[in-house]
């Protein structure tokens, strides 16, 4: 055989084994987490209990997200948190109860500060006009993320998100974000992540310094009402793709930190829109989880996500003639704990 030949073909095959080993090497760290399959649970005036974790477990749920909101006047800079006038699992002492009872059933946490503007005005909206009204702002929300960094660390929650949908504070300010992941990053040694809006997550400049790129999934799909399975399957393609290329580019896993449809009419066109009164439909509620679940979560680079939105008291939510996210008490349910309970 000629000496030329077998140089060549040894030199192809040390290229494949190093590409192969690469992709290998690549691959496995992708798939080095068990799926999220996670609830957002509500902020409520009472702590969560054994009746609340049951509804959470029987679900297929591993993870839950805690929330303690914080709240901010439309135009001011004075943010509000852990105030004597807030739901009870809103408080550091209230949230740190919820961690541990979250614990001892074994679930994992995703603490998850929150944002309110008032009149539920978009947080990827708001901005100042003062330089000072800037800092002072910064100033409070460093202190409501420090705050609950602290109790992430020292109750050893496993996951941290540093804010959510905050695209204009994020675009004008961009400095003040990096030197908040650096401070975060000294008092919290778990991961990190933070929740951007869909259409906001391309833009967001520190993916580098997460552990996960969230993303707050609210795609729209369609501009017609009952789209078939099939439909919405389609629809995702190009979404997935481009989440695909981002998780490439920044080497780190998509994470949905929200994601969730109302039990409507035409629940894939706007799904972030919350207050539209609109003809109930518990099927499209139904088909639209299957959809995404059908486009997302078997993806190498998909880290899994979070329901939007799961209430304490369960029995007396959701239910049928409600047109809300939740699928408490509805046909939705049991999409998501046929998956859950697979993927776990």
């Amino acid at each position: 055989m000629n000496i030329r030949f077998l140089y060549l073909l040894l030199s192809t095959l040390i290229a494949f084994s190093v590409s192969n080993c690469a992709l290998k090497t690549v691959s496995e760290s992708q798939h080095n987490f068990t799926k999220i399959n996670g609830l957002s649970y509500a902020a409520a005036n009472v702590l969560i209990d054994s009746t609340d974790i049951i509804s959470i477990t029987d679900i297929g749920a591993n993870w839950v997200a805690l929330m303690p909101y914080g709240f901010l006047r439309e135009g001011e800079n004075k943010l509000i948190f852990n105030s004597e006038r807030q739901w009870v699992s809103e408080t550091t002492e209230g949230i740190t109860k919820d961690i541990l009872i979250s614990k001892e059933a074994n679930l994992k946490i995703m603490l998850k500060p929150h944002v309110w503007i008032s009149h539920g005005a978009y947080t990827g909206d708001f901005e100042l006009e003062k330089e000072e009204d800037w800092v002072e702002l910064e100033k409070g929300y460093k202190n409501y993320i420090l705050t609950f960094a602290k109790i992430a660390q020292e109750h050893k929650v496993e996951l941290f998100c540093i804010g959510t949908e905050w695209r204009k504070f994020i675009k004008i300010r961009p400095a003040f974000w990096h030197q908040l992941i650096r401070e975060v990053r000294t008092v919290y040694k778990g991961k990190l992540t933070y929740a951007a809006n869909w259409d906001e997550y391309i833009e967001t400049p520190f993916w580098k310094e997460m552990d996960y790129i969230g993303v707050n999934g609210y795609f729209p799909l369609t501009d017609k009402v009952n789209p078939s399975l099939k439909e919405l399957e389609l629809a995702w393609q190009p979404t997935i793709n481009k989440l695909e290329e981002v998780s490439i580019t920044y080497k780190k896993p998509i994470l949905f930190t929200e994601y969730g449809y109302r039990s409507i009419e035409g629940t894939t066109i706007r799904p972030w829109e919350s207050y539209t009164k609109v003809k109930h439909s518990m099927k499209e509620q139904e088909i639209a989880l299957q959809a995404l679940y059908n486009s997302t979560w078997s993806k190498p680079w998909f880290a899994g996500g979070f329901l939007w939105k799961w209430f304490n008291k369960h029995m007396m939510r959701g239910g049928e003639d409600h047109s809300g996210y939740t699928p408490q008490n509805k046909p939705a349910a049991v999409i998501i704990r046929n998956h859950y309970g697979s993927s776990n």
